[in-house]
């Protein structure tokens, strides 16, 4: 096993989960405001799916470990993109529990 190139997949998953997922925050804070949202919404789904399926396979050019290691990076730039953009669950600005009705 080659954790060099199990490490190079890692980082590189990481920088394209967070690049696309980063480019999703900014669209979805763009959209009120275009003109029309749908196909706006749908081009960015495409580019973006491209950038990461085209990473991916070359990904994978490097070896099975390599491509293991950017699905994983891109996971975890997933998760902590959601953790971070989710609204707290206890805040009390942002509850959606009624107390004292």
């Amino acid at each position: 096993m080659d954790y060099g190139v199990l490490i190079i997949g890692l980082v590189v998953g990481m920088a394209v989960g967070a690049v696309s997922m980063l480019s999703l925050w900014i669209i979805v804070r763009w959209l009120p405001n275009a003109q029309r949202p749908l196909v706006v919404l749908a081009t960015s789904a495409g580019i973006r799916l491209m950038a990461v399926l085209s990473s991916f396979y070359f990904l994978a050019q490097s070896g099975p470990f390599a491509l293991l290691g950017g699905l994983f990076g891109f996971v975890v730039a997933r998760t902590i993109a959601i953790s971070r953009t989710r609204p707290d669950a206890f805040s009390p600005l942002t509850s959606t529990r009624m107390e004292n009705r």
